[in-house]
């Protein structure tokens, strides 16, 4: 079997590989690779460079699925946490999804409301500069009392929506309650993960809603949400909707005596 590696190049609406003319009419088959941390790096580098961000960067860190190494799609993103000297930007490239955050501002989020940054810091995996970013990783305790706080007021909320349609007379609500609910419940399942030292698995989180509701239909339409695909139509049934309210109460009740020093 004789192999070669090239690169796609853009075919009409399509992509295609160019290969040596003595293959013509013979059975080729192509697969799909991962770009290398090298690669990666370097690609990440070149759009630094061409939009003049490269001399305020202080490290560079894979982040997300990537970095992880959980259920990597052809459609997922590789996403990069950039720290700065000033620079707070996000850039948008090809599959390369970007965040530049200041350190000065990295370290007011973190002692604001932690559960933006700290999972991806927690997550990383470093390209460039090691040593920083583990200076950011051990956060002897979380301050969530913002997000907790945050995630009553969305429950309320949410809440207000799923009683209307009860009065309607439905039994399904809308794509908006899906996303605000998984939302959350996938921030306090990487909370748990974080405390039990793990990092967090999407099959797992499935489980857990699985578990939970007994199915992965409201999952579904969060991520319809997410990918600005979201219905008009009422998709959600309000019953798995209430259970998973009632699980993020309880687990707003076991942070908030953790917080407190309290055991669970």
């Amino acid at each position: 079997m004789v192999s070669v590696m090239r690169k796609a190049t853009a075919l009409g609406n399509s992509s295609g590989v160019l290969l040596p003319r003595e293959w013509l009419d013979k059975t080729v088959v192509v697969t799909l690779t991962e770009p290398s941390t090298d690669e990666i790096t370097n690609e990440v580098v070149r759009i630094l460079l061409e939009n003049k961000f490269l001399e305020d960067t202080l490290g560079i860190y894979m982040t997300g699925s990537h970095a992880r190494k959980d259920k990597i799609s052809i459609e997922s993103d590789i996403d990069i946490l950039i720290l700065t000297n000033s620079i707070n930007k996000e850039i948008k490239k090809g599959k390369y999804s970007i965040v530049l955050i200041s350190e000065s501002n990295l370290k007011k989020s973190l002692e604001e409301n932690p559960m933006y940054y700290y999972p991806m810091i927690y997550e990383s995996k470093t390209l460039v500069n090691n040593k920083l970013i583990e200076s950011y990783k051990y956060i002897r305790k979380l301050n969530i009392k913002n997000y907790i706080t945050s995630t009553k007021t969305a429950l309320e909320k949410v809440k207000e929506i799923i009683s209307m349609d009860k009065k309607l007379g439905r039994k399904k609500t809308g794509d908006s309650v899906a996303y605000s609910l998984i939302l959350r419940l996938r921030s306090f399942y990487i909370l748990k993960s974080i405390s039990n030292k793990e990092l967090w698995k999407k099959e797992k989180f499935l489980s857990l809603i699985r578990k939970i509701t007994g199915e992965e239909e409201i999952y579904e339409r969060y991520n319809e949400v997410k990918n600005k695909n979201s219905s008009k139509d009422n998709t959600v049934l309000i019953e798995d909707a209430e259970k998973i309210i009632k699980y993020l109460e309880k687990e707003i009740e076991i942070w908030e005596r953790r917080n407190k020093g309290k055991k669970d």
